[in-house]
């Protein structure tokens, strides 16, 4: 029996991506996207955030080591794992506590 991809965008895999991931009362970390939608993505992190949790993203150039411009986007924690956490642009889903 398998599993149903109940995903509604296509996801591209990335392994140049990198993202600025500021959590409130949190230093920023830069971390590794490691796949990408239309609706959200997958990055890299050492914390361990809540579902439901808001954090803002900047998105840096893969060659840049800083931000060069910055392109900032609310999102919502969906899923957190040992190997990073998985966040959905735009309004607070519904489905979230």
């Amino acid at each position: 029996m398998g599993l149903t991809d109940r995903r509604r965008y296509r996801r591209w895999q990335s392994d140049r991506a990198r993202a600025y991931l500021y959590v409130r009362g949190q230093k920023a970390q830069r971390c590794r996207v490691r796949s990408v939608s239309k609706a959200g993505l997958f990055i890299e992190t050492r914390s361990n955030l809540p579902t439901g949790i808001a954090v803002e993203l900047a998105f840096a150039r893969p060659d840049a080591q800083q931000v060069v411009k910055v392109y900032r986007r609310t999102a919502y924690v969906v899923r957190s794992s040992d190997e990073g956490v998985a966040v959905v642009f735009s309004k607070r889903p519904a489905s979230l506590p």
